[in-house]
């Protein structure tokens, strides 16, 4: 089957090959018939009469020749028809019968009367074209005014007989679109504008430009603009000037940026600014610093202020949407001119702009206007929900360097709001911002200087910020190595030991801490009375007396002294803190204050810090000196173990007073320390009797030592037998060297001797 197809394909393609070759060869003269149809089409589409009689006339002769009275009749026609138009001379009966020109009647009739949108309209336009020049006279007839032709009244629809003309490719529609415009009635004219082609038929609509009639003009535009060459960019920003919303469409698809440079020109009408800004809302324009300005200086242009907050919208819709990766340079540059001068931009939506390109800068700049930006806004909202999403988004893009102005942007912001709507979202975004950048190694002091200014609710919510980042630092332990907080936090410290949370006073605590300035003792002080912050407080407290011993003791005195005219009495934690001084400074400063305060709690302390560090019997004189007073504070429980322990006799009074107390822990106390005392004297009783013992030992065993060299035998077994028996190891080896001699009795002595030895 292929075979058979490609065997065709060659065939055919022979035969085409042949055909010219042939045609050369065999040339025959025109048919009548062919000349004939070459005569019409001179007549009817070249419109060359002179050449259409003389085909005509070839017509006539060859059909004679034939004997084709048909052929015949319709030459002679045509030579009459021919040489009728030929002078120009009316047509007369027999012209009107003309199949061609009933043929372009018809479709000039079915332009007139058939329904916009048609099927039947189409193919008339369709059709008319394909008449070319033949058609161009009677469609001009047609425009000028009615008129019968074959059957038809033609006449009216001006706009469709101008479509019909601009749809023809020839030069004689073109023409007769030029004469036109020169038509007295505006509708033709503006018709001719309209419909002309802005590529095939511009030297028309070049020419329409040039009417009186603004409409015309405005029309002509319209029809130019649906041209894509740019070399109309010049005339399209002209008319852009005027208001001429068709220059500005092209401009808008063609050069966005050419609409910016005729909204600033100062040749453009009211009309033709506002047109141009209107149309820079939909076109693309391009990510430049050039375009950014004059975006803003549009905005910002106090002559056009009821125009100006369209290209800041235009700005916005640019840097939040169509600009992406927003340039950081474009960015900066937008944020500087809007941070200069807000107020002078148009709002809300400079605001919007502000926050969509800012940093921490354009945070602060517009604290004060988030509130009222985002009042209306319902946050359950598609527009509420944009609009926190761009500002958390904003928050979450800036650095610790950043900290500083978002803390001035919270100090700004009033939390207003009731909860869940969009004022307090706004709030509670920018706090948590401040939380987040505060864990980012924002530097201390710029955490420090973020409290300046704030009172009352926004106050304690920034001190749990500061209290945050203060607990981050411990880490895991309190003793942690962390580097000395600056003397710049004392105000907030000072205040976050006031607060009303635990957790902030806390952090107080520990930061204090970290500060190691002496003159917070008095704050710790009180912090130590707070059951929930005393450990991280005596924790402090013991830091800053230890991280100068030389001026321990001064420290304490002077923390104090503070203590005491601020609160009326000692404190009971510095007063335990004695224990971190030497023993001297401790026994000294627990003398001062015992005198200086009967608080109970006050000398509880005292008393027991002496007895934990001061040992001896300075500090065991102490404590029994104020035994008595002390009792009613319940420490005297370790000072009776310390009597015992230490077998302080001076203290025996006070032993056998406490014997009574009430209190069965005092009495069973008591009664060890008393039971210390007796194991030691039984001990001593002990000791004195061995020693007593002890020496007439020794002088006993000297004597039987001598008895070994006794020459009776009984005797020598008699005393090696009484010194095993008194275990006397100096003489074993003597003892091992008598096992040499032969007496069995007396070589069992000295084993047994021996064994008793533990040799």
């Amino acid at each position: 089957m292929n075979t058979l197809k490609t065997r065709a394909l060659a065939v055919l393609f022979l035969a085409a090959l042949a055909a010219p070759l042939l045609a050369r060869q065999e040339k025959k003269p025109d048919s009548p018939a062919s000349l004939v149809e070459q005569a019409l089409y001179a007549e009817e589409h070249e419109r060359d009469f002179k050449r259409a009689l003389e085909l005509y006339q070839r017509a006539f002769t060859a059909a004679q020749q034939a004997a084709d009275a048909s052929l015949v009749d319709r030459a002679q026609k045509g030579i009459d028809r021919a040489a009728a138009r030929q002078r120009g001379a009316p047509l007369d009966e027999f012209q009107q019968n003309d199949p061609i020109l009933c043929g372009i009647a018809n479709c000039i009739d079915s332009l007139g009367t058939m329904p916009d949108g048609s099927e039947q309209l189409s193919r008339a336009y369709r059709d008319i074209a394909l008449y070319g020049p033949t058609a161009v006279p009677w469609l001009e007839k047609a425009i000028a005014g009615p008129y019968t032709l074959c059957v038809f009244k033609l006449g009216g629809a001006v706009d469709r007989y101008v479509r019909a003309l601009a749809g023809m490719q020839v030069p004689d529609a073109d023409a007769a679109l030029k004469r036109l415009l020169k038509s007295v009635d505006p509708l033709v004219r503006r018709a001719v504008a309209e419909y002309s082609n802005p590529n095939r038929q511009r030297e028309v609509l070049m020419l329409a430009l040039q009417d009186a009639t603004p409409t015309v003009r405005k029309y002509a535009i319209g029809a130019l603009a649906r041209s894509g060459d740019r070399g109309l960019l010049e005339l399209m920003k002209t008319y852009a000037l005027e208001g001429t919303e068709e220059a500005a469409s092209w401009l808008q698809l063609m050069e966005p940026t050419a609409l910016l440079s005729v909204a600033r020109d100062a040749r453009a009408t009211a009309e033709g600014r506002e047109v141009a800004i209107r149309f820079l809302d939909g076109g693309t324009l391009p990510q430049t610093a050039e375009v950014a300005d004059a975006l803003l200086a549009l905005a910002h242009d106090r002559t056009t202020a009821a125009i100006a907050p369209e290209p800041m919208k235009v700005l916005l819709k640019c840097v939040r949407d169509a600009w992406k990766p927003l340039d950081s340079e474009i960015a900066s540059r937008v944020e500087r001119a809007l941070t200069a001068d807000l107020d002078g931009y148009p709002q809300p939506t400079a605001s919007l702009v502000l926050l969509a390109v800012g940093g921490g800068p354009a945070i602060e700049s517009l604290a004060g206007r988030l509130n009222a930006i985002a009042a209306p806004l319902n946050p359950s909202t598609t527009e509420g929900r944009a609009f926190l999403a761009q500002l958390q988004n904003q928050l979450r893009g800036l650095t610790s360097s950043d900290f500083r102005h978002v803390a001035v942007a919270f100090r700004k912001i009033e939390p207003c709001g009731r909860v869940g709507d969009s004022s307090t979202a706004v709030y509670d975004s920018v706090l948590n911002a401040l939380n987040s950048l505060a864990q980012a190694n924002t530097p201390s002091l710029d955490i420090a200087a973020g409290a300046e200014g704030l009172e009352g609710e926004k106050l304690e919510r920034y001190m749990t910020v500061a209290g945050t980042w203060i607990r981050s630092r411990s880490g895991a332990g309190f003793n942690n190595t962390r580097d000395a907080l600056d003397r710049a936090w004392i105000p907030l410290l000072r205040r976050m030991a006031q607060s009303t949370q635990y957790e902030t006073r806390q952090a107080a605590a520990v930061g204090i801490g970290d500060v190691g300035d002496p003159a917070l003792l008095t704050e710790l002080s009180s912090l130590s009375e707070d059951p929930n912050v005393r450990n991280d407080a005596t924790n402090s407290i013991s830091r800053i007396v230890r991280a100068d011993p030389a001026k321990s003791r001064e420290t304490l005195e002077n923390a104090m002294t503070t203590y005491s005219a601020s609160n009326g009495r000692l404190s009971p934690e510095i007063a335990s803190k004695i224990s971190l001084l030497t023993p001297t400074d401790a026994l000294a400063l627990a003398e001062k204050f015992w005198k200086q305060s009967t608080d109970i709690a006050v000398r509880g302390a005292l008393y027991s810090a002496v007895c934990s560090r001061i040992q001896g019997p300075e500090g065991s004189e102490f404590l029994l000196r104020h035994f008595a007073d002390a009792r009613a504070t319940g420490v005297t429980l370790d000072a009776i173990r310390r009597f015992g322990k230490e077998l302080y006799e001076p203290a025996i009074d006070v032993l056998g007073e406490s014997l009574k107390d009430p209190s069965p822990d005092v009495r069973k106390t008591a009664q060890d320390a008393f039971a210390s005392f007796k194991t030691q004297r039984d001990a001593l009783a002990e000791f004195r009797a061995w020693k007593t013992t002890s020496d007439e030992a020794r002088t006993t065993i000297d004597e039987l030592a001598k008895l070994l060299d006794s020459p009776n035998l009984d005797v020598v077994i008699g005393a090696v037998k009484s010194l095993g028996a008194l275990k006397a190891r100096a003489v074993y080896p003597k003892l091992v060297k008598m096992l040499e001699r032969k007496e069995p009795d007396l070589k069992a002595a000295i084993q047994k001797a021996l064994d008793q030895l533990g040799g």
